[in-house]
């Protein structure tokens, strides 16, 4: 009775499980990193600098009326993490309650998503590391010191790792967060959502239902970001700076 009601229990669990401790993981790594004020400054302009290089790569997304407001949105509130800081415990309070009765492919596809974020976070962490060993990103040619960090202790395998991962999901997650009925349900369970403490995750899933909802072809968007990202690792294992323009970017702006 209890598989016919709720589907697949077993892989419910299982899915729970992993969106716990990748967020476990998350949150160890957030507050360890607030530790260290000169490795959280690191740490932030490392993800400030991939924020400015992936601005700059993509801005032919970013003018394109169809394709702007999911970009910015990934970007921004997904790939830095610091929307996933505001919202994990109350993802972990609703995976808690949930898991007996959301879809067996849902909870899959949010275990994946959090695990891929996670591993975002433990990347730049390293790369972190190692810049800041050797003397720090905040300089002209920053480029080349991001580079040999990536080139670093098998930090190029896990940005493969973590492309294949976030391409992978993000079918799934467009084809839930597109449907009809899952956008009337988070419109009228805003109260609800208040009276259990899930009030800001609620508005998160209502941000990227909104977002992806007036996106097309999102999947083909991440799909394109996934091949330019993988050619240009290629480049740089090939001896090529594909960043190169980003050193000319900080100094027109220090000129400014």
């Amino acid at each position: 009775m209890f598989k016919t009601m709720f589907g697949k229990p077993e892989r419910n669990m299982e899915g729970q499980s992993r969106i716990e401790a990748a967020i476990d993981g998350f949150m160890t790594s957030f507050e360890q990193r607030k530790t260290d004020q000169q490795f959280l400054q690191e740490f932030l302009y490392i993800q400030n600098w991939q924020t400015q290089r992936l601005m700059i790569q993509y801005e032919h997304l970013f003018d394109n009326p169809d394709s702007a407001a999911a970009a910015k949105f990934m970007l921004h509130e997904v790939y830095s993490g610091d929307q996933l800081a505001e919202i994990s415990e109350e993802i972990k309070k609703t995976a808690r309650k949930a898991w007996k009765l959301a879809p067996a492919d849902l909870m899959d596809a949010a275990a994946n998503a959090m695990e891929a974020n996670l591993l975002t976070v433990r990347i730049d962490e390293m790369i972190a590391c190692v810049t800041l060993e050797r003397g720090g990103m905040n300089r002209a040619n920053g480029s080349e010191l991001y580079i040999s960090a990536l080139k670093h202790a098998h930090i190029i395998s896990a940005r493969r790792q973590q492309l294949a991962q976030f391409s992978a999901i993000a079918g799934d997650i467009e084809g839930y967060l597109k449907k009809q009925s899952l956008y009337l349900g988070l419109k009228m369970t805003s109260g609800l959502a208040r009276k259990a403490g899930v009030s800001n995750l609620h508005r998160f899933l209502m941000r990227a239902c909104t977002v992806l909802r007036g996106t097309k072809h999102f999947e083909r968007i991440v799909n394109e970001i996934y091949q330019t990202e993988l050619t240009l690792l290629d480049e740089l294992e090939r001896g090529i700076n594909p960043y190169q323009f980003m050193d000319t970017h900080y100094l027109e702006r220090a000129q400014i």
